[in-house]
């Protein structure tokens, strides 16, 4: 039994810190080869919460090879005043022949562990399939009652490439009879069921991992459910597994359902346009009745606006709920200067770097004045691709991430040309200083800065416009 204590006299002392405070129990652990692999995470926990500033369970994993070291953060949920288990899966990457397990606790509270297990998967079966994402968490799935909910299952190949030969695959599904279920999601289809055992072909799908080597993250199997059930009620474990023409080909797995009561919005924002981004297929359902059950369920929650490209119904159906559509993020309209595709890019658009870079990101980049002075290139390429990317659709949602430009700026003479203007600076003064003159503690280092900004700015303004 492994047990620790932080008092809540931390708060004394630290205030709101102390919910950032930790304490953790740690255990090294040397793997038998440095092949890599799936492991298996296991412990029960107890946890009660002493102070008034929150309290938080981390898994802090360091995987180690010599000075090598690779961290991936789990969470637990604490606090219950209840023995809870906690179950997760761990890829224990390539070439590390080590791991440091940290159970952690931050804020104030005691928290006692048991039977702490790390075991390796057995690679018997050609494939897993979890829960997505409990089984990477607590196992649980919060189920609010008289509310729809999309229960979720990826699915990843442990052979190669060439000995995926799949005919007939089913997801089994068990659930207890105090869940109803609604629907398949996309390319799903429901086989048959009996003795809430629930059977869904993927034989659309069946191909599907010869693409790649990960769970199939961008279309889940998915599948729309609802309990009437009373909020806390002990429900039996469900669970799941994957067979291929009547054989079983992954391992068979548990998890458990938590029932909640129905979700209230308490008020919904004005300032912040709060929503979801699905990141798949997932949430495409054919059922008229479910899809509006869906679309009602995500406006009456408090959603302002969501990100895909459903088809025109189910448009109509989030928009009745006041949720408006937005379009998934742009490849070519991201990263700061990565602003237009770059086939056909004239001369006087492309964003000149000082020397040479392999990132794509600044190879591919646009030069910013040939953007906000609405130049042929703008009006003639980007525009029009802003216009298809926005049929039919509210907004826009770029990836906005430009560290890969920071301390870094388009050098083309219309550049200097409009840092001249910028910065007061005759033409002739702005060529003696360009673009020497405006790097890291040179003369016109600070108004370089400024200048980057304003140009940023109009670029961002433009677009928006």
């Amino acid at each position: 039994l492994l047990r620790t204590v932080k008092k809540k006299e931390i708060e004394e002392i630290a205030g709101r810190n102390s919910a950032s405070i930790s304490g953790s129990w740690q255990q090294t652990v040397r793997f038998p080869d440095s092949t890599g692999g799936q492991y298996r995470l296991s412990f029960q926990y107890h946890s009660v919460q002493t102070g008034k500033y929150g309290m938080s369970g981390f898994i802090v994993l360091s995987f180690k090879n010599g000075k090598n070291v690779k961290t991936e953060v789990k969470t637990f949920s604490v606090g219950s005043g209840t023995w809870q288990k906690y179950v997760a899966d761990i890829h224990v990457p390539a070439g590390y022949n080590a791991m440091d397990i940290y159970l952690r606790l931050d804020g104030c509270g005691e928290i006692q562990f048991r039977n702490p297990c790390l075991e390796r998967e057995k690679a018997d079966y050609p494939a897993t399939v979890i829960l997505a994402p409990g089984a990477l968490l607590d196992n649980t799935f919060a189920l609010s009652r008289n509310d729809p909910a999309i229960l979720a299952f990826a699915w990843k190949r442990n052979v190669p490439k060439d000995q995926w030969k799949l005919s007939d695959p089913v997801l089994h599904v068990v659930l207890p009879p105090e869940i109803k279920f609604k629907e398949t999601g996309a390319m799903l289809s429901l086989k048959s069921h009996e003795n809430g055992e629930y059977r869904i072909s993927l034989r659309e799908l069946r191909d599907r991992l010869t693409r790649f080597d990960n769970f199939d993250a961008h279309l889940l199997l998915a599948m729309m459910i609802t309990t009437d059930a009373v909020p806390g009620t002990e429900l039996p474990m469900a669970s799941y597994w994957l067979t291929d023409a009547g054989k079983q080909i992954s391992e068979k797995r548990n998890f458990k359902f938590l029932v909640i009561p129905q979700i209230q919005m308490a008020g919904k924002s004005r300032l912040y346009l709060n929503g979801f981004y699905p990141m798949g297929l997932y949430l495409d359902f054919k059922n008229k009745e479910n899809r509006e059950k869906w679309a009602e369920f995500a406006g009456r929650t408090g959603s302002r606006w969501l990100v895909g490209n459903p088809d025109s119904e189910m448009m109509g159906l989030y928009r009745k709920y006041g949720i408006a559509m937005i379009t998934p993020e742009l490849y070519w309209v991201a990263n700061g200067y990565r602003v237009g595709k770059p086939e056909g890019k004239p001369e006087y658009a492309k964003y000149k770097a000082i020397g040479k870079t392999s990132d794509l990101n600044i190879q591919n980049g646009t030069c910013p004045a040939a953007i906000y002075k609405k130049t042929d290139y703008f009006l003639k390429s980007i525009v029009p691709y802003l216009k298809q990317s926005l049929k039919d659709a509210d907004g826009l949602i770029a990836n906005w991430e430009p560290f890969m430009f920071h301390g870094m700026g388009c050098f083309c003479g219309n550049c200097r040309d409009e840092f001249a203007k910028y910065a007061k600076l005759s033409k002739e003064d702005a060529e003696k200083a360009w673009p020497e003159e405006l790097l890291v503690n040179r003369r016109y280092y600070d108004a370089g800065v400024k200048f980057r900004s304003w140009q940023h700015a109009q670029m961002v303004k433009t677009i928006q416009e």
